[in-house]
Order: structure tokens, then C-alpha cells, then sequence
């Protein structure tokens, strides 16, 4: 085979596979994650009982969606709330090996909504485990990484950018973490919480949660970039020498 036929295939084959790639990328190469309650999840219902308040809250499935019943109630703390709180890790173990990486999503579909609320928020949170600033006996430690949004009648499910996650300003401070490890983190998640909004008044809030849907790429963009700048390279060398 003469050396130009050669690298007319090389070139050929290698476009083949650029485009390939690229196409694969956008229109295809999807994942997900869906926690339902059919998940094999431990869930709990949390209360501001936890921190001095009286709130006190169920949480039950019924036709596969979780019911979150929550009675607020007045007290000494300020700030009242009950929450479902989902756990991806094992009590009285070390961290390693535990949680979820959750770096390759890029968005998180919630369908939630309050029964007998309108105009009422909805905080989603994550925890994530640091060994640099967290313990695993106080989950205090644990970084709080979530968005208050307000869900309306007509919006089945809420879209959540991963990007729009953002780490409270009271924690890093509470904890003192230092600006190098304040910005969100994805990749050791030990929880994941819905929760009632800010400024609740005494009262029952029933919140139905029917799943969180996690969606993202097998690979990143720069992971799929980098492959093909690589092929090209090692083609170059190859013609080259």
C-alpha cells in the first residue's frame, strides 16, 4: 500500500471516530440514577426535635410515593423544620467505601410537592463527607450542599442544575473551613434530605415525594476531548516517524 493511500485511510478513519465520538456525546452515552421508594434506601424522617424544637413528623409509602407528615410546632428554636432523609452509608463504620459519587450528573429532577400547602418552599439537600473536615460520629461535619426552591401546582417535577448546588454560608463559618475546601463537593455524598422551607408557621405539612432523578454522561466533555486530541497526537507522531 502506497504511504499516501495509507493516510488518506488514517485520516479518514480518524474523522470517523472524531465525529463518532462527538455525536455519541451529545445525543447518546446518558445515565441516571432514580431513588424511589422502591430503592433499597434507609429513610428516616427528621425533626427539629433533633436541636431543642417539638416538631414531630412520620414518614410512610403509600402507592409508592413517600408521605411526609410533619407537625410544627413553637419553641425556643428558631428555626422549625422536618425533612425525609435518604442514606447511602453504614452506622459505626469508617467513611471509606461508603456514600455516593454523584460527580458525573449534571441535573436532578425532584417530584415533590406539599398536599395541603401552596406558595411554601422545599430545601433539597446533599451531605457531603470530607476526611479533611469531617468525622463520621458527628454528622454536624458533614457539608451541606442544597437549594430552597418553590414548588408550584402545575409543576409535576422540578429541575435542580447540579450546578446550581450551593454550600450555606452559616456552615462554613460554624465549621471555620477554610476557602480551598468551601466550594461544593460531590464525591463521597452520605445523605441526601427534602425538607421543608424557611419561615414556617405552626401548623401540618404534608409533602408527597415520588422520586429524584439524577441524569448525567458516562463521560465528561473533557474526558471525551482529551481521547480525541490523543488519537490525533499519537496518528501525528505515527505519520511523522
Amino acid at each position: 500500500m502506497k504511504p499516501t493511500k495509507f493516510y488518506n485511510i488514517l485520516l479518514i478513519c480518524l474523522l470517523i471516530i472524531t465525529s463518532s465520538a462527538i455525536f455519541l456525546q451529545v445525543f447518546s452515552l446518558n445515565k441516571s440514577l432514580v431513588l424511589s421508594p422502591t430503592s433499597q434506601l434507609k429513610v428516616r424522617a427528621i425533626t427539629d426535635d433533633s436541636v431543642g424544637g417539638n416538631s414531630t413528623a412520620t414518614i410512610k409509602v403509600v402507592d409508592n410515593i413517600w408521605k411526609l407528615s410533619c407537625q410544627v410546632k413553637l419553641s425556643a428554636y428558631k428555626w422549625p423544620f422536618c425533612e425525609i432523609s435518604l442514606r447511602f452509608f453504614e452506622e459505626n463504620k469508617s467513611h471509606i467505601n461508603q456514600g455516593i459519587n454523584l460527580t458525573s450528573y449534571s441535573n436532578i429532577y425532584v417530584k415533590a410537592n406539599y398536599v395541603n400547602h401552596t406558595g411554601q418552599s422545599i430545601r433539597f439537600q446533599l451531605r457531603h463527607f470530607n476526611p479533611d473536615y469531617a468525622t463520621m460520629d458527628n454528622d454536624s461535619t458533614w457539608k451541606y450542599i442544597g437549594v430552597e426552591y418553590w414548588p408550584t401546582p402545575d409543576q409535576h417535577t422540578t429541575e435542580i442544575p447540579m450546578g446550581s448546588l450551593q454550600v450555606p454560608s452559616w456552615w462554613l463559618v460554624e465549621q471555620k473551613i477554610p476557602l480551598t475546601l468551601s466550594p461544593p463537593e460531590f464525591t463521597q455524598i452520605m445523605v441526601l434530605e427534602i425538607a421543608t422551607g424557611n419561615n414556617l408557621k405552626p401548623g401540618n405539612y404534608d409533602i408527597e415525594i415520588e422520586f429524584i432523578k439524577f441524569t448525567g454522561k458516562y463521560f465528561t466533555n473533557g474526558q471525551v476531548f482529551f481521547t480525541i486530541i490523543v488519537l490525533w497526537v499519537i496518528a501525528a507522531i505515527f505519520v511523522l516517524y
